[in-house]
């Protein structure tokens, strides 16, 4: 079975932002949202709660309890002794996190090109935020943020700057190895930096996943079923971390019904997940594969993990010699990609390709025809 093969006239039914955005001639592969059919096991879960009346507070421990079994299973990771509290999303956690743990005003570093969140959320709570390049391979360069840590003023005894890891990377699709991991925990330790790990993509990985926490115990990190299950519009996440993290009331609490659907993705869902990245590899070989083909003045390397393409038209031209971009795909092709610019890179679009043969292939046609 292939969740990810559903009809476009059934999409076009949908009124999620993804497919609500724009109009019937364009198709949407910009935000991070699967074109799937959601898993029954979910379905019945939260039709069964709602039926029973059971949209209370949520109580908490089912959920912790259904991702601590996932861990165990897929990465070798004993979350048994790690303390959790769970948060509305990643990206509140991350904030509510950094209020907890370092000083109004800190540093925040990020990896870049990354996830446009990552830098938007502190900057707007009042941190400042300084980028430090990936290198031309799209991995870490820890030399980089060495020298970047090393230069944070003291602040006496409290952390001199947080970093916000983003494992798999997103939006280059890269996993981190545990000796990149251990390395920048050996760096953030000696400078006094804290890492705060955004993992929500870690199920969607191609190669062995390696947790943040699992190579540096001083590091806290953020994990939700909803990239994998494509339950990004019934979020809950959970922040996992060696000692307990006072996070403010109003920020650690669940949502019954959320949780309820990521409790039964996470216990009931592997098989359909296992189908899911079967179709997600299959999505990937012929994306690759056509732009090898047909356009190879596009640069792109396949994603370790996500459904995410990084697609580099620094090299690419339209017809009349003018740069390609997110604007220009989508009025001349009906294709609205995700500009690389809010990441980090004006060259660059990303491409997500959690959808069926037919409209990832229609979709590449579209690109193709105004790359030069």
């Amino acid at each position: 079975m292939d969740p990810l093969d559903v009809p476009l006239r059934l999409l076009r039914q949908r009124t999620s932002v993804k497919w609500s955005t724009y109009g019937p001639d364009v198709l949407p592969l910009w935000v991070a949202e699967m074109d799937c059919d959601l898993a029954e096991p979910i379905v019945g879960a939260v039709t069964r709660a709602v039926q029973r009346g059971d949209t209370g507070y949520w109580a908490g421990k089912h959920l912790r309890d259904a991702f601590g079994e996932v861990a165990a299973a897929r990465w070798g990771w004993d979350v048994g002794a790690l303390s959790s509290v769970a948060v509305p999303n990643v990206m509140s956690g991350v904030v509510a996190c950094l209020d907890a743990v370092v000083e109004p005003g800190t540093p925040v570093l990020v990896a870049s090109p990354v996830y446009p969140p990552l830098a938007q959320y502190p900057r707007q709570a009042g941190y400042p935020v300084h980028r430090v390049a990936l290198t031309a391979a799209g991995r870490l360069d820890l030399a980089a943020l060495a020298e970047a840590f090393g230069h944070l003023p003291s602040r006496g005894a409290a952390p001199r700057g947080a970093f916000l890891l983003c494992n798999p990377h997103n939006p280059t699709g890269v996993v981190h190895t545990r000796a990149e991991l251990e390395e920048l925990g050996r760096i953030a330790r000696e400078c006094a930096v804290v890492v705060i790990a955004d993992e929500i993509h870690a199920l969607v990985s191609y190669e062995p996943f390696t947790p943040a926490l699992s190579a540096i115990r001083e590091a806290y990190a953020l994990h939700s079923a909803s990239k994998a299950f494509n339950l990004v519009g019934m979020n809950i996440a959970l922040l996992w971390s060696a000692d307990p993290v006072p996070i403010s009331p109003a920020i650690a609490h669940g949502d019954q019904i959320s949780a309820i659907a990521h409790t039964a993705a996470l216990r009931e869902c592997g098989p359909w997940l296992d189908q899911a990245l079967s179709a997600l590899t299959n999505r990937r070989r012929l994306l690759t594969d056509f732009i090898r083909r047909e356009a190879p003045i596009i640069g792109f390397a396949p994603p370790q993990a996500t459904y995410l393409a990084w697609l580099d038209l620094a090299a690419a031209s339209g017809a009349r010699g003018e740069r390609i971009s997110a604007t220009v795909l989508r009025e001349r092709a009906g294709l609205a990609l995700t500009s690389g610019t809010a990441f980090g890179s004006a060259n660059h679009v990303r491409l997500n390709f959690a959808t069926s043969p037919a409209i990832l292939l229609s979709a590449l046609e579209r690109l193709a025809s105004v790359v030069a």
